[in-house]
């Protein structure tokens, strides 16, 4: 409820009667919605990286809150709610696939809210981009729908864009091919084997080109890899 408050405020503030929006009440309340990491991830959306500090926060969110506010011509701030409804949608139907395919059980929405870090997810911070973006490899990871190796390499690329955790996957996508070509393995089917990883050799590539991106960044504004 307080994010739909908060929300229905942003829009105000910017499309609001003349003469109303803006007033100290709305900027004492945009103030309070921009505290904590929300606000650094504003600043890096409106004039990119300029302090130190701003590159522990990845630049998947800002990136995206900025070409959407070029897009729509909406404001940062608007941009920055309209990111966050949009991040929850895609953890939202995302958890729902995955839950339905691997344990065969439909999530409520009532139910996902009452989760303890559910109000993570509904603010305009990463937790429910990186998480809808997980949720959403695995899934298609899992039934191998049409040209799941495009998709896939794309998502791979976004997730390690999005949190310090992405580079997780790697490690995490070797263990899930291990265990799923076992039995190939086990058997030395070599050429067997060579076609698997073929099919999973461009997913890394993107992978690791995230990787690399990241750290260019951090490496043009401060001079160091790390």
């Amino acid at each position: 409820m307080v994010f739909f408050i908060f929300s229905i405020i942003f829009f105000y503030y910017n499309f609001g009667f003349p003469g109303r929006a803006g007033s100290g009440l709305i900027r004492k309340i945009q103030g309070v919605f921009l505290h904590w990491d929300v606000g650094h991830y504003e600043a890096i959306a409106t004039f990119g990286y300029k302090q130190s500090i701003q590159y522990s926060f990845f630049p998947l969110l800002p990136g995206i809150v900025f070409l959407i506010s070029k897009i729509t011509t909406l404001s940062i701030q608007s941009s920055i709610v309209l990111v966050a409804f949009l991040n929850f949608a895609l953890f939202y139907f995302s958890i729902k696939w995955f839950w339905q395919i691997y344990y065969n059980f439909k999530l409520d929405f009532i139910l996902i809210l009452s989760l303890p870090y559910s109000f993570f997810l509904l603010f305009p911070y990463t937790e429910s981009l990186y998480l809808g973006l997980n949720f959403l490899f695995f899934s298609i990871l899992y039934t191998k729908i049409k040209r799941w190796s495009v998709y896939l390499s794309i998502l791979a690329f976004l997730l390690v864009f999005s949190r310090s955790f992405g580079i997780m996957l790697g490690p995490a996508l070797l263990i899930y091919i291990f265990f799923e070509n076992y039995s190939t393995i086990k058997t030395k089917q070599w050429k067997e084997i060579l076609n698997k990883i073929l099919l999973y050799f461009p997913i890394f590539v993107t992978y690791i080109i995230g990787i690399w991106s990241y750290l260019y960044i951090g490496y043009l504004g401060t001079g160091n890899w790390l």
